[in-house]
């Protein structure tokens, strides 16, 4: 949201946007896989805690699909981390 001095502000969940356009957050696989080794899990051992199909990971991982809120929460909560950790601001018009 832009504030009444025409600065970048972020809105109540942190997320800002600019005179550009909206900014969203997004997956960052790499972050994603980042912090799943650094849970010292396998994709399988994630794939068995969160109850995520292991082929579902793997896209995740390679960027090839973004899980839906509720799954990056289940995700994150296998991994013991926040979905934040594993995502990314990236402007809506850039994101497409």
């Amino acid at each position: 949201m832009i504030g009444h001095t025409g600065i970048d502000s972020p809105d109540s969940k942190g997320h800002s946007e600019t005179m550009a356009g909206k900014r969203s957050p997004q997956l960052d696989p790499a972050a994603f896989r980042r912090r799943r080794v650094e849970a010292g899990l396998t994709q399988r051992q994630l794939s068995d805690q969160s109850g995520v199909s292991l082929s579902f990971i793997k896209l995740i991982e390679r960027g090839e699909t973004s899980p839906s809120r509720a799954f990056q929460t289940v995700l994150a909560a296998a991994m013991k981390c926040e979905p934040s950790d594993f995502m990314r601001t990236v402007d809506e018009h850039d994101a497409a």
